[in-house]
């Protein structure tokens, strides 16, 4: 019984918190204009799968290691425009941390980006 009591609390809690207060805001973008070769250092450097792609502040797209690897082994060192993802699934920083967990089973991808209500990124949840 005490088990279950505290799964329900642990439920609770993921509408009670807020994705802006688990999410990372120290995110590495790139924009549409860098070089997919540079992208894929800045990955590797840094021992992550994935970017978000910013263009003025808004998010433009997101950019896999798969999407590099795919592109370099065809010998195209490309900006990262060609090959940016749409339509981009993102998360609102205010919203319940439940709703991300949702995504997260919904649609099976690592990370999601989070922006606030104007559309901009703000952080990054994983």
């Amino acid at each position: 019984m005490e088990e279950r009591r505290q799964l329900t609390r642990v439920e609770e809690l993921t509408y009670e918190v807020k994705i802006e207060q688990v999410m990372t805001t120290d995110v590495l973008t790139v924009t549409p204009e860098t070089m997919m070769s540079e992208a894929k250092e800045l990955l590797r450097n840094r021992r992550i799968s994935g970017m978000p792609v910013v263009e003025k502040g808004r998010l433009a797209g997101v950019i896999s290691t798969e999407d590099i690897i795919t592109t370099l082994e065809l010998g195209k060192d490309v900006a990262v425009r060609e090959k940016i993802g749409h339509p981009v699934r993102t998360c609102f920083a205010d919203e319940p941390l439940a709703q991300a967990i949702r995504r997260f089973d919904m649609y099976g991808y690592g990370r999601y980006p989070v922006v606030n209500r104007r559309g901009r990124l703000v952080g990054i949840i994983t």
